[in-house]
């Protein structure tokens, strides 16, 4: 028989788990993120955050946010004060909780917050840093760090870092060049075909990085999820240290295409056409950095395919079942390539080589009148024109395929000589020369 007593308890219990939860729902005193393959959570000295993997006992990685605003930075671990707050998510991926921490109250500078995700049903999760204008004025925008990792170790998968190797993506055309490395043996990039022959401090990527220990198969992958208005752009830098080498400092930066392409197309340019991104906020508006996915694995290669499989989710990308096989015409004629000879190989490859899967034929620059009329073949090279040849490749059973680049335009093209005025400009009006 029930006691007047025991129901007490039994109310006192109810009423203390309904306050529990209330201060889940309201997000006050948040506690870590966590999955079956990864824990986040946030430092309550400094808002900074971790990442932890299943299976290993350290912290892979700490990190704090920076941006560089008004081409000066300013880090989370300045701000005087800062708020967590936690909520569940649901997007294209599936459905997850998330922190969201905001840095205020330090004097002339915008507001910063970054919102770190972990999905329920996925291996990986993100983080999203945005800039808030707070000001009565106008700021701009150069860089915002996503991850500035602290800490020592600075990347920890549980084994020596000597035993490490880094597969770093890169920006355009094999640039710098996509190949594995161990650590801190990727040689100096100085752009184009300019690779030195030593090792040189950095793995630089673009897009994704994946670190992958040797020893215990433990791998870190970060790699960016969108690409809606900055490149996402990774260093690793090494140093040499009692033990081997090491992780000396590692970050992740939405930022511009210029510190990328100053290295390339914009290598011989003058100055004044090397502009440095300067994105404007206005009082009371907000910008974000891409949204970075991070993941902790044993399994480096379902660790790519997981990634794989959340970008074609997001963006639906149009994949043929078969991987496209055939002839391309840049490496082996660059702008030497003609009509005739382009014939000559496509009737060669049809004979020879499309009943075994080589179908596409694929014509690369050196086609056109000049950039940006790529509708109008050069009379000369090929003077029946492309529409004609392209019908001919076809009829040989093969598929015809034609390189373009709609935004890049020559001093002949139409868009040069009517609408100046849409190219990109430097600060004294003239057109940007790129190549």
């Amino acid at each position: 028989m029930s006691t007047p007593r025991s129901y007490a308890y039994i109310s006192s219990a109810i009423v203390a788990l309904i306050a529990v939860f209330s201060l889940s729902a309201r997000g006050e005193n948040p506690g870590p993120l966590q999955n079956q393959w990864l824990t986040a959570s946030v430092h309550a000295s400094d808002g900074s955050f971790e990442v932890r993997g299943a299976g290993l006992k350290d912290p892979v990685f700490a990190a704090r946010v920076g941006a560089e605003v008004d081409h000066q930075w300013v880090w989370s671990t300045d701000y005087p004060k800062h708020q967590v707050s936690g909520s569940t998510f649901h997007d294209a991926l599936g459905e997850g909780n998330q922190l969201e921490v905001s840095f205020t109250g330090l004097a002339g500078k915008p507001d910063l917050k970054y919102v770190l995700q972990l999905y329920k049903q996925q291996p990986y999760g993100s983080v999203q840093v945005v800039i808030v204008n707070t000001g009565s004025g106008s700021l701009t925008v150069q860089d915002i760090r996503v991850i500035d990792v602290v800490g020592e170790p600075r990347v920890n998968l549980g084994a020596p870092e000597s035993a490490e190797r880094v597969l770093s993506d890169s920006y355009s055309e094999d640039r710098p060049p996509l190949h594995i490395y161990d650590l801190g043996k990727a040689p100096a990039y100085s752009g184009e075909d300019d690779i030195a022959k030593q090792p040189g401090s950095e793995h630089l990527a673009v897009g994704s990085q994946l670190i992958y220990n040797q020893q215990n198969k433990f791998s870190l992958l970060l790699a960016a999820l969108t690409s809606d208005r900055w490149l996402t752009i990774m260093k690793l830098h090494t140093a040499d240290g009692s033990k081997g080498v090491r992780v000396a400092n590692y970050t992740v930066d939405s930022t511009g295409t210029t510190e990328i392409v100053k290295k390339e197309s914009l290598r011989d340019d003058p100055a004044s056409d090397q502009i440095e991104l300067s994105l404007p906020v206005a009082a009371g508006a907000q910008m974000s950095s891409e949204r970075l996915a991070f993941s902790v694995s044993q399994d480096y290669h379902a660790q790519l395919e997981k990634y794989g499989e959340a970008i074609r989710e997001l963006y639906k990308p149009r994949i043929p079942r078969e991987a496209p096989w055939g002839w391309w015409s840049w490496t082996a004629y660059y702008f030497g390539i003609s009509q005739a000879t382009a014939l000559t190989n496509a009737q060669w490859l049809s004979e020879n080589l499309r009943d075994l899967g080589f179908d596409y034929f694929h014509i690369d620059d050196g086609y056109s009148y000049s950039d940006g009329e790529y509708t109008t073949a050069n009379a000369v090279l090929f003077p029946d024109g492309m529409r004609a040849f392209g019908h001919h490749v076809c009829e040989l059973g093969l598929k015809f395929a034609i390189w373009t680049a709609p935004f890049r335009v020559s001093q002949r093209a139409w868009v040069y000589q009517k609408h100046p005025e849409w190219l990109v400009h430097n600060a004294q009006g003239k057109p940007i020369q790129i190549g």
